[in-house]
């Protein structure tokens, strides 16, 4: 009930197309999870703090979409110290990383 009349702009969804037609359109539990970079190891990402159900540990990262804080395109190098937040729907699951600053 109500379908893409209770969209919300800006939620994540998950799209199934058969063609140029959206055949079913799902709604994401996406978590959001703010820090600061206290490491990058390979596909790891490590914060300063710990989320209460994620943790600190975030994997493949370098998957995730990287934006500015405004949502558009991030072209700079990640690194420690830098302020984040992490959109994902688990800790090996990350869709987006924004860089605050």
């Amino acid at each position: 009930p109500g379908g893409l009349a209770k969209m919300k702009p800006g939620q994540w969804v998950r799209l199934i197309a058969q063609g140029e037609t959206a055949w079913e359109i799902n709604p994401l539990k996406v978590e959001k999870v703010s820090g600061t970079i206290e490491s990058i190891d390979g596909h790891r990402i490590r914060l300063d703090k710990e989320h209460k159900t994620l943790g600190d540990t975030f994997e493949y990262w370098d998957r995730a979409r990287l934006s500015d804080k405004d949502g558009n395109r991030y072209s700079g190098a990640l690194q420690a110290g830098s302020s984040i937040e992490i959109f994902c729907l688990n800790a090996y699951t990350l869709l987006e990383i924004r860089v605050t600053k």
